[in-house]
């Protein structure tokens, strides 16, 4: 055994004393659901008084912050400053939980900072978790994000085999934000491999020069489905296209698409990352592939285990505002939606929107196109019922498919 890994087996054999039961495990395997394109995941935190609570996670390799919904972080003993505003669901910096495990592997919380966000059940507007899974923890192991089998594999480092195409990448000592290089169009650029992003997201000058260069490439105008991130007033203003032309190092990908953003959510993002990124790889990509990340030796395996996802645009066009009352706000209509902007959604068919999630919401817009989907919303005071069709709102890499 090696220095390192010596030194790292030692470190994880320290928290033996933390666990309930039985010593740690070297590897665990747990199911996931993904719920708008995100990974959910159950894991434990530690009581002050030694007993354990799960929830429910949310796997983000874009985010180096660990952070607590209110109700999770009082059940948990977590201090933060009294008197700090909850307006606006703001988060204000907290003590770190007692103590955190993955299945049978203690989760070392040193050098990881925590937040917590006052009034908020889930942290994150839309997403149906108490807490979050960030870089930092991620980077002390290796991982297996296996989307097509829906399971996340965490071990200790050494202790996981990794298969698919290699992949270099650079890893942030601090953050554990990873990137790789990606060609679209003849140009390389360097991404952020976040699995927490919903779709991918690359700045909008530069999407509007790829469109220059490549005007035949399907383009539209508004965020829905997937690239419908949080709801920000701008998102129906905002861009997509799809590249019929990409790849992850060597590995080739069909017909992705992408969001573009203002150019200095990455002059922010890239002082998380080890060097400037272009864009942001999410799970619209991903998802297509067993993804190994091994930090300690830089490198991404990529094993493809299915088809990429030429359809994740075909669906109503709706840019939905999550609120903090889990209620969904219209921003934005796409085609001949009779919704308009304003509209609070109140029901998709048989289903409520209020309570569920953006997952539960923009899946229950797709379909194919041609179909269509009933709306209630209800607008001025008044509850009307709209009949949508779904469409493509971004077509295939065949350009101009039906």
């Amino acid at each position: 055994m090696g220095k390192r890994a010596l030194v790292v087996t030692l470190m994880f054999g320290a928290a033996v004393g933390i666990l309930a039961r039985g010593t740690p495990a070297a590897r665990e395997e747990r199911r996931i659901r993904l719920d708008h394109n995100r990974m959910l995941v159950e894991v434990e935190f530690q009581r002050k008084d030694g007993s354990w609570r799960r929830a429910t996670a949310w796997v983000d390799t874009g985010n180096p912050q660990l952070a607590l919904g209110e109700p999770l972080a009082r059940d948990l003993g977590v201090e933060w400053t009294a008197g700090e505003p909850a307006a606006n669901g703001a988060k204000v910096e907290a003590s770190l939980p007692a103590g955190m495990r993955f299945g049978g592997i203690p989760i070392p919380l040193q050098d990881v900072s925590c937040a917590v966000f006052p009034g908020r059940t889930d942290p994150f507007p839309g997403v149906p978790a108490e807490a979050n899974v960030p870089s930092t923890i991620l980077r002390r192991f290796d991982v297996v994000f296996d989307y097509p089998g829906k399971k996340m594999i965490l071990a200790l480092p050494g202790h996981l085999r990794f298969e698919g195409t290699k992949v270099p990448c650079r890893v942030d000592a601090r953050s554990g934000i990873v990137q790789v290089e990606v060609r679209v169009g003849g140009e390389t650029c360097s991404f952020a491999l976040d699995n927490g992003a919903t779709y991918t997201l690359v700045g909008k000058d530069w999407l509007a020069g790829l469109r220059d260069r490549h005007p035949g490439w399907p383009f539209h105008v508004g965020l829905v489905g997937c690239a419908n991130l949080w709801g920000m007033a701008s998102e129906p203003q905002m861009p997509m296209m799809r590249f019929p032309e990409m790849s992850i190092g060597p590995v080739a990908v069909s017909g992705a698409g992408a969001a573009g953003l203002p150019e200095g959510l990455y002059e922010w993002y890239s002082k998380k990352t080890a060097a400037p990124v272009t864009g942001l790889l999410g799970p619209n990509v991903l998802k297509a592939f067993r993804v190994g990340i091994d930090f300690r030796g830089g490198a991404v395996y990529l094993h493809r285990a299915r088809k990429d996802d030429a359809a994740d645009m075909d669906l109503v066009g709706l840019t939905l505002g999550p609120q903090k009352d889990r209620t969904y706000v219209i921003l934005g209509a796409s085609g001949a939606t009779g919704a308009k902007a304003g509209d609070q959604l109140l029901g998709v068919g048989s289903m409520e929107a209020t309570g569920r999630s953006m997952g539960q919401v923009v899946d229950a817009l797709r379909g194919r196109p041609g179909e269509t989907r009933k709306l209630t919303v209800r607008r001025d005071g008044e509850t009307l019922r709209l009949v949508a069709p779904i469409e493509r709102q971004l077509p295939s890499q065949e350009i101009g498919s039906p």
